[in-house]
């Protein structure tokens, strides 16, 4: 196994720099506050947010209404929004193959 540092390409370190930015914009101190105020770890305005992005299932085609990251961007992202501890709901992606599948 290769545990060297990855070299992001520029499109890649472009694309961290946008997930940085977008956060920046979104990840406010209203949201949470409101995810103290509740029970539950979701804000629906940055859910929303991130699925006109494609950023919700980022591996998916465009077309079907993700944003075809590659595996590289996709762990940006994943790594950016798990660093900032961003409210999302947690069980979606273990309940959209079923309605993918059914739906």
């Amino acid at each position: 196994m290769d545990f060297s540092s990855v070299v992001l390409t520029e499109d890649q370190q472009a694309f961290a720099a946008e997930v940085r930015a977008f956060l920046d914009e979104h990840l406010t101190g209203e949201v949470y506050a409101r995810r103290r105020e509740r029970a539950y770890n979701f804000d629906e305005d940055l859910y929303v947010a991130l699925g006109r992005k494609g950023w919700l299932w980022p591996r998916w085609r465009r077309a079907d209404g993700g944003a075809g990251l590659d595996d590289v961007c996709v762990r940006l992202l994943e790594d950016e929004l798990d660093r900032r501890e961003a409210p999302l709901l947690s069980g979606t992606p273990l309940i959209w193959p079923g309605v993918e599948a059914h739906a």
